[in-house]
């Protein structure tokens, strides 16, 4: 089974779970720690080792997070870790903030501009990407010196291009065009 699909039913467990408990920023902060805990390598080798017997692993994995994040995190961690899929935590985590986002109408922009855009612009970009999308938009911000100016918005799969570099590679493709 692909990682994406394995990460996303751990996710739909999650969220279910969380749902019924009301818990959903709670475990959004407890994945958040556990992905932050498997930057160490050797703890993530460990956890995902065939080799080890899972009573090991449970044990570290409970040595290692019970006091900082909740037992059911915990216990995640544990199974994964019988199952060496704890490298399937990150892909969890963004599989869960996809579908908190969906829950509470919230889409995410990456918006890509030539420099840096102070807050003023940032915000009103925001206002505007809400109109188009009619959902909360959470942005951030890119900086390409690439795209010359203007910007380009991103949300989900939609594309709003108004750089600078893409007006150029139009206005060239219709001169090209017209000459042949």
């Amino acid at each position: 089974m692909p990682v994406e699909a394995s990460a996303k039913r751990y996710a739909q467990a999650i969220f279910q779970i969380a749902s019924e408990r009301n818990t959903l920023d709670e475990w959004t902060d407890n994945l958040t720690v556990v992905e932050k805990s498997l930057n160490n390598i050797q703890f993530l080798n460990l956890l995902d080792a065939p080799q080890i017997p899972g009573s090991e692993k449970i044990r570290v994995a409970k040595n290692v997070l019970e006091k900082t994040v909740k037992p059911l995190a915990v216990n995640l961690v544990s199974l994964l870790s019988t199952r060496n899929l704890v490298h399937l935590i990150p892909n969890t985590l963004k599989e869960y903030t996809a579908l908190l986002d969906t829950h509470r109408g919230i889409e995410r922009a990456v918006v890509t501009t030539a420099v840096q855009i102070d807050t003023t612009h940032l915000t009103k970009i925001n206002k505007i990407l809400e109109k188009i999308s009619g959902n909360q938009i959470d942005i951030t911000s890119n900086v390409d010196p690439q795209i010359l100016g203007g910007l380009i918005a991103q949300i989900d799969d939609r594309v709003i291009d108004g750089s600078t570099r893409r007006r150029l590679q139009t206005m060239h493709r219709d001169i090209v065009g017209q000459n042949k």
